[in-house]
């Protein structure tokens, strides 16, 4: 038992002994928690004098001994609110819940029965219907589930339902109904019927611990899936979001997988053509050469590292089984809730993948910080400018840039109210009010200070430009000079853009998401799934939008910069490329020249035949025809020909 007391005489301490006793608490109250997990009966004394109920002991005697009264107000209130927190990670049921509320007799049962707030799918409208309004479920499936029964000539009772149209539909029908399903021996097209689904949980060998859900909020540009499935086929055959979703949702899946490997492999080339050249090219590693190379190497991670296990997530998410959880203490055929997100994908992996994204993009934006810094100083102060500084103080920058960026990834790993969180199956970052703060320093600050330090950059630029035409014509090296740093400028400035254009569009949508409480699931009572659809849809399109900045630089780069340009075409490894590529593309036509004409002389093929045999006889008559006029000609200018049996040679016979 732990207990925190208040001290009732302050006087009697001194400041000294009130410090220590401060540092010791922070050192033993960390591990005292650890030890606190361990305990399932511990109460905190507080300030008011009340005692509550640790969640790990109401987690054991609400679930265990549900018929228990001892604790009913405090378990009712732990069961609504641990499901309202966790519905939409999976691992929670809503026939269990349900199911709770009612052995207990809570009054969030008749709460729930008048406003179903997890009514979002057909599946949970109809189990709302099986606890709170049973006639309207057997209405609504009875004649469904017996033709389903009658596709599969599935044998029932005497009592039939359809011989006789006028029969009123009991529970007796209905009973020897949902008996009569054998569900290895359906199809999962009708396992995934939501009347099929609820017979199942309804049917005497099915309940809570022979039922299991898969709940999946999210898919690209797909509605919600929730289904539930008994625990034969659930342990048995491969059941996942996947097994549900329709041939539009599993296109969209695939297609998105796609286009993430494609952009995945593209960041990766141009990253590694950048640092090729940069690191190739003495005379391009100035100041801002260096601010490149740095951005290079933050896009290079996410490309290697970031983009590939978005296809990870995308599988572990969609495709992967889900299976239930383990054995009930005492129960040989009932499980535990299973198939949350968490207990399939490992939180060192999560938090490993969370590094390396809040690492890559932090880093750019903070590295374009300290480039736009150092493009404004050469344009406000141009003659002060030195460019051997600017070089070494980029060094430093860079650095002081890369601490503060691992910095600002690891916190996520040292607090848990800023734990990473994988959000729409894509980017893995830190979500939650507290991690606002965290976002408003990686992102929204930066930003802002992106931004104005870029309207200066431009604005001292037009100024000066007037003045740099007045300078004398004869400094040509200060002139060129400053052509190259305006080329530069344009290029930081292009940069700029891009980023912030990349960048924006999810920056807006995750402040949009703090005033639209329907799109949250965290908000069910306010959950609106239409509208979370069209939110979620366009936000991941904006990150993926964000995870592509990594690939425009390069772009940047070989369009404005006519050095950089040369230098990628003097790379040998460009050279193979583009040599093998001219080779693929030569190729391919000759073979597309050969499919043609092949093609051609398949269509005259009757035609091809007959002339063939026509080929054959002209030659004998344009010969016959030649020797009568070599013969013909001879005779007229005494000239022999082949029947002549002398030779003629200079003009006489021989």
């Amino acid at each position: 038992m732990i207990k925190v007391y208040h001290f009732t005489n302050r006087n009697s301490m001194d400041i000294h002994g009130l410090l220590f006793k401060l540092c010791l608490a922070t050192i033993v109250l960390p591990m005292c928690r650890s030890v606190n997990t361990t305990i399932t009966n511990v109460e905190i004394i507080n300030t008011t004098g009340t005692s509550s109920r640790t969640a790990e002991f109401l987690e054991n005697t609400c679930t265990k001994n549900i018929t228990a009264l001892a604790y009913k107000e405090e378990c009712c209130d732990f069961i609504v609110e641990r499901f309202r927190s966790s519905w939409y990670k999976g691992g929670y049921y809503l026939t269990e819940y349900l199911s709770n509320l009612q052995k207990l007799g809570c009054k969030e049962f008749e709460s729930e029965c008048q406003i179903p707030v997890y009514n979002f799918t057909n599946f949970t409208k109809l189990v709302y219907d099986r606890f709170c309004n049973r006639n309207a479920l057997l209405a609504k499936c009875t004649e469904e589930l017996y033709q389903i029964l009658r596709n599969y000539h599935f044998r029932t009772s005497d009592i039939w339902i359809g011989k006789n149209l006028d029969l009123k539909i009991t529970e007796e029908i209905w009973n020897n109904l949902t008996t009569s399903l054998v569900p290895y021996q359906m199809k999962m097209k009708d396992l995934n019927n939501p009347c099929v689904e609820v017979a199942l949980f309804d049917r005497t060998s099915g309940g809570v611990g022979r039922f299991h859900e898969i709940v999946q909020v999210y898919t690209p540009f797909c509605t919600m899936q929730w289904n539930g499935y008994d625990i034969e086929t659930a342990m048995t055959r491969h059941v996942s979001p996947w097994t549900s979703m329709s041939l539009w949702c599993r296109g969209s899946v695939i297609i998105c997988q796609v286009i993430i490997a494609i952009l995945g492999f593209a960041i990766i080339v141009a990253n590694v053509i950048v640092l090729s050249v940069y690191m190739s090219s003495p005379e391009l590693r100035n100041s801002q050469g260096i601010y490149k190379l740095s951005i290079a190497i933050g896009d290079l991670f996410s490309g290697i590292i970031v983009m590939p296990n978005i296809i990870v997530f995308h599988y572990w998410m969609f495709v992967h089984e889900r299976l239930m959880g383990n054995m009930m203490d005492g129960e040989s055929e009932r499980r535990h809730a299973g198939g949350g997100i968490r207990s399939y994908i490992p939180t060192p992996y999560i938090n490993f993948v969370g590094f390396f994204t809040t690492f890559s993009l932090t880093l750019s934006i903070y590295t374009l910080i300290v480039a736009s810094v150092d493009r404004f100083l050469a344009v406000f102060r141009p003659l002060k400018y030195n460019r051997s500084n600017a070089k070494r103080h980029a060094k430093y920058a860079c650095l002081g840039v890369w601490i503060f960026v691992i910095l600002i990834s690891i916190i996520p790993l040292v607090f848990p109210t800023l734990s990473y969180k994988i959000i729409l199956a894509t980017m893995v970052t830190s979500i939650g009010p507290a991690a606002l703060i965290l976002v408003s320093i990686a992102f929204g600050i930066p930003l802002i200070m992106l931004c104005l330090i870029n309207c200066f950059t431009f604005y001292s630029a037009k100024q000066h430009a007037r003045a740099r035409e007045d300078l004398n014509r004869s400094m040509l090296r200060r002139n060129s000079d400053n052509g190259i740093e305006n080329r530069l400028r344009q290029i930081l400035g292009l940069m700029v853009s891009v980023f912030i254009s990349c960048v924006f569009p999810t920056f807006l949508l995750t402040i949009m998401a703090i005033f639209f409480g329907n799109i949250l699931h965290r908000n069910p009572n306010k959950f609106n799934s239409e509208a979370a659809t069209i939110y979620q849809s366009v936000q991941y399109c904006a990150i993926l939008l964000l995870l592509s900045n990594s690939l425009w630089n390069f772009f940047i780069y070989n369009s404005r910069g006519e050095d950089f340009r040369k230098a990628v075409k003097s790379l040998k490894i460009v050279k193979v490329v583009i040599t093998t590529a001219g080779c693929i593309t030569h190729s391919a036509r000759r073979l597309s020249k050969v499919s043609v004409h092949y093609r051609r002389r398949k269509s005259r093929g009757s035609t091809d035949i007959t002339s063939a045999s026509r080929t054959i006889s002209l030659p004998e008559v344009e010969t016959t025809i030649v020797m009568a006029t070599n013969s013909n000609t001879t005779s007229g200018t005494n000239k022999p020909n082949s029947h002549n049996k002398h030779e003629y040679v200079n003009g006489s016979y021989t």
